[in-house]
């Protein structure tokens, strides 16, 4: 039998960075989810910052750029689990005194956009400033999908744009802010056109990283990754030879799976094994 993911994720640990005109967020997640946050000068919020629809368990450097100094703001950090789920985490923080910098960071260069079938990696050099550089704002066709501090991933600049259709063409260009909320001019933009789907792909997604997290008395999420998008299945039983038990997400492909089992005994040994099958029908199956 399939049983529905119901629960949302649990936020925990959300730590904030506040300068005059930017906030550096980070925050964890129980389970593999989304990421995106609400703010305004209400509880009504009015604003958000662009979706991460890459689902992680660390959600760290997500930006809100551009706000006013010494001025007291509302925000909701959203997070959605793979079934949809929504959970979600609210607050306050004020924004610090101007500090009078007024100098742009200098323009990225070197940007180089490299194209997957279902995504496009990015990679650009580093800008100055005279300061420090805060983070870099990504663009796709003029709009922003990412803002972030130089403390994560991005420090390593480079980035990759995820969810993509095959065959099109997309175009990127990258800014740099400092943490008086001055935004460089955005580099020269770079075109990349994702790979098409070959009728012809016989070649079945890899998996790695399967895994148990999250296990408690009733309950269980299963990780793993593919090589390429992919659908999720997991099955699992108390008998290694009969998996008799699944659930499973086959309306949206993944790089990162994350399915949780419900209604599991306490104290009771379960197996499992994942399975994925991609765009072009081809499936792999981990070992129970």
């Amino acid at each position: 039998t399939t049983t529905p993911d119901i629960s949302p994720p649990i936020i925990s640990n959300v730590l904030l960075s506040t300068y005059s005109t930017i906030v550096n967020f980070s925050w964890t997640t129980n389970e593999p989810a989304d990421a995106q946050i609400e703010y305004g000068l209400s509880a009504s919020y009015g604003l958000e910052t662009a979706l991460l629809t890459q689902r992680l368990v660390d959600h760290t450097g997500i930006s809100i750029v551009s706000l006013t100094p010494s001025t007291p703001y509302y925000y909701r950090i959203k997070s959605k689990d793979q079934a949809g789920n929504l959970g979600t985490s609210a607050g306050q923080f004020t924004t610090l005194a101007n500090t009078g910098d007024t100098t742009l960071p200098s323009v990225p260069t070197g940007l180089i956009a490299t194209p997957s079938t279902y995504s496009i990696a990015l990679n650009w050099n580093k800008s100055t400033d005279n300061v420090s550089v805060a983070g870099y704002k990504v663009y796709r066709d003029v709009t922003q999908i990412f803002s972030a501090a130089t403390s994560t991933s991005l420090s390593t600049l480079s980035t990759t744009d995820f969810g993509l259709t095959p065959s099109t063409s997309y175009s990127y260009t990258v800014a740099a802010y400092d943490a008086a909320g001055n935004v460089s001019a955005q580099s020269s933009a770079v075109s990349a056109t994702t790979i098409a789907v070959s009728s012809a792909d016989t070649i079945s997604p890899v998996i790695s990283n399967v895994q148990a997290t999250s296990v408690v008395s009733d309950s269980a999420i299963i990780t793993w990754d593919t090589n390429e998008l992919a659908d999720s299945y997991v099955y699992f039983s108390t008998n290694s030879s009969n998996l008799t038990s699944g659930t499973s997400n086959v309306n949206s492909l993944f790089l990162n799976h994350s399915l949780k089992l419900y209604s599991l005994t306490s104290g009771t040994t379960y197996y499992y094994k994942v399975k994925s099958v991609d765009a072009s029908n081809n499936a792999t199956e981990s070992s129970v």
